[in-house]
């Protein structure tokens, strides 16, 4: 699996630098980990934008069968029409979270950032589920974990999320010393996407 990502930036004419080398280590261990069926704790690679980590879980999502991967925000709105098409059903939010998750073993979500209440609450129940089910988590963001749901008049609400986030993910940091997304192909030493 490691030698995927070094294949995948090289078709494209890039060369992986060192932060993006130990995040598709780390993404590596999770793969083989999910092939040889233990228990996978997932990864979240976090950082500023243009450091290719969008292209790492990509790679991570094409190459491991049983994989979706969604933008966080299209998964939510995904999920709250699923719960208003049981409505109805006292058990609306996980028949919606079980029909979202089946067959899923490994989740990849792009760009977590959570500012809203109510999608932090969707957000945990879909991770508890997660968890329930033995599948595995792997997510981008430019926000630490600890960080999620920043107003402070909301933050609390968020603890019991951040708190299974840290169950299920090893935070890793993909932040290089270069935004990739404006320099020529080529002259980039790193891709992101």
């Amino acid at each position: 699996m490691r030698a995927a990502f070094d294949r995948e930036a090289a078709a494209r004419g890039f060369r992986l630098e060192a932060a993006q080398q130990r995040a598709a280590d780390r993404l590596a261990v999770l793969a083989a980990d999910l092939a040889t069926g233990r228990p996978a704790r997932g990864a979240y690679l976090v950082g500023p934008v243009g450091r290719g980590k969008s292209f790492l879980l990509g790679v991570l999502a094409q190459e491991v069968p049983g994989a979706r991967r969604v933008h966080l925000h299209s998964c939510l709105r995904e999920l709250n029409a699923a719960v208003h098409a049981h409505r109805g059903s006292r058990t609306a939010v996980a028949d919606a979270l079980a029909d979202l998750l089946a067959g899923c073993r490994l989740l990849c979500f792009d760009e977590v950032a959570v500012h809203d209440p109510g999608d932090a609450a969707l957000l945990t129940r879909l991770l508890r589920e997660l968890g329930a089910r033995g599948a595995a988590l792997a997510a981008t963001s430019n926000s630490p974990v600890a960080d999620l749901l920043p107003d402070p008049q909301f933050h609390h609400l968020f603890l019991p999320g951040i708190a299974l986030l840290g169950e299920l993910v090893e935070e890793v940091a993909v932040a290089g010393p270069v935004d990739h997304r404006g320099a020529p192909v080529g002259r980039r030493s790193g891709f992101a996407a």
